[in-house]
């Protein structure tokens, strides 16, 4: 036992220790916040915080893009890394402001779809900038082998989010506003490691222009990309939300939160694996197959307990994390369940993609599964409701997967053989 808990010691006091370890403070602070405002706000007001998160990770995804997802890949191939970095944090930068700037304007005029939120307008904007902010560094620091600097800023933005958030569901004065304000506040103490961290690079000047257009070269297909993976994914929730109301956007909302134990898996995957497999490619192809080999095998062994559990008994973890007003849309958990093994079942060859810089076929893979999503969404969801949303996220996930998997066969990449 003692042996143990010293290897657990040892292990966390690594770089891969600390990118699991800051996965797991992340999302579980994530899963802890979901279900607190699930249960204070009620079905109908979560259902409109469950709209303003999808679109707030529609332009996570549309940044990320364009910054953060080619510099996973470009920081291995990079002379003057630190200088490098410095640019990219500028671009960050940058680029953020434009997007709060045209949020406010969005926020301010006549669009009728708008008009609730007119009133969050403050509150919104401190938490799409401190969002896209968190988000950004996190990923860096874990890029730059500094998980530890993105470890502690999830502990202080997540610990406060969800001290703050409890005492406010204490004194019974928790609604959207003021759930809104809290997460936002939040990010700011976290943000100050970060603007420390960047303060004290020290590096050799390196052409933004240049940097420009090296992630506009990598990431335009990616840009493409995050549009058709969002509208493929979450346009469809989003659908749902519209025609079935905002306690089925809510509920599903739920369903996917009740997923984020898995969810950190794949994040691990996503912020860990693709550095690590950019650099295995450099040596060679075999080294990185079987990184991608192993690394399937152990998230297989979290992965089937955690979906049984939830697919067994979807109501009563409904009932626990929700309340009675969720217990009617239980059948949406057992769907993710199954929906999560085959997202799971695409990540490998995802990964390989990128490495491999075959953006381009990343980016028609999207492209299949919107065009479905086009011709199918409001049919299926008119017909089938809630059951129908998620079958469709299920073909979307095969489409695509079946697509890579030939595409990469024709590289002679197959990872199985």
């Amino acid at each position: 036992m003692k042996n143990r808990i010293t290897y657990l010691l040892i292990f966390f006091h690594t770089e891969k220790g600390y990118v699991i370890a800051d996965q797991l403070v992340f999302s579980a602070t994530s899963f802890f916040t979901t279900i607190l405002l699930a249960r204070q706000l009620g079905i109908h007001s979560f259902g409109i915080y469950s709209g303003i998160m999808l679109f707030l990770y529609l332009l996570l995804s549309l940044i990320s893009s364009m910054v953060i997802l080619p510099f996973q890949v470009l920081l291995a191939r990079d002379e003057n890394k630190t200088g490098y970095m410095v640019a990219v944090i500028r671009m960050q930068l940058l680029l953020t402001f434009i997007l709060l700037l045209l949020a406010g304007v969005l926020l301010y005029s006549p669009i009728g779809i708008v008009q609730p939120l007119k009133s969050y307008t403050p509150e919104l904007l401190l938490l799409t900038g401190g969002f896209l902010l968190q988000d950004f560094f996190r990923r860096m620091f874990i890029a730059c082998q500094r998980a530890s600097l993105a470890l502690y800023m999830d502990i202080v933005s997540g610990g406060l989010q969800l001290l703050l958030l409890l005492v406010a569901a204490y004194r019974h004065s928790l609604d959207l506003s003021y759930g809104l304000l809290i997460i936002g506040i939040t990010y700011l103490p976290s943000l100050l490691i970060a603007v420390k961290w960047a303060a004290g690079l020290k590096a050799n000047s390196i052409s933004f222009r240049k940097t420009v257009a090296g992630h506009w070269q990598q990431g335009r297909w990616l840009l493409l990309t995050s549009v058709l993976q969002w509208w493929s994914g979450n346009f469809l929730i989003a659908v749902a939300g519209v025609f079935l109301g905002v306690a089925a956007l809510g509920a599903l909302r739920l369903a996917q939160t009740l997923m984020g134990v898995l969810n950190a898996m794949f994040q691990v995957i996503e912020n860990y694996a693709m550095p690590r497999a950019s650099v295995l490619l450099q040596q060679s192809v075999q080294s990185m197959k079987h990184f991608l080999q192993q690394l399937s095998l152990k998230g297989l062994c979290l992965l089937v307990p955690v979906l049984l559990l939830l697919f067994l008994f979807p109501v009563t973890v409904f009932r626990i994390c929700g309340g009675e007003a969720y217990t009617g849309y239980a059948y949406a958990l057992q769907g993710m369940a199954v929906l999560y093994i085959i997202v799971f079942a695409g990540y490998p060859f995802r990964i390989a993609l990128r490495a491999m810089l075959m953006n381009r076929v990343f980016f028609t893979g999207y492209l299949l599964t919107f065009l479905f999503t086009v011709l199918a969404a409001r049919f299926i969801v008119l017909q089938w409701q809630l059951a129908g949303v998620i079958t469709s996220l299920i073909v979307n996930q095969l489409l695509m997967l079946g697509y890579w998997q030939y595409m990469l066969a024709r590289k002679k990449f197959k990872l199985w053989k």
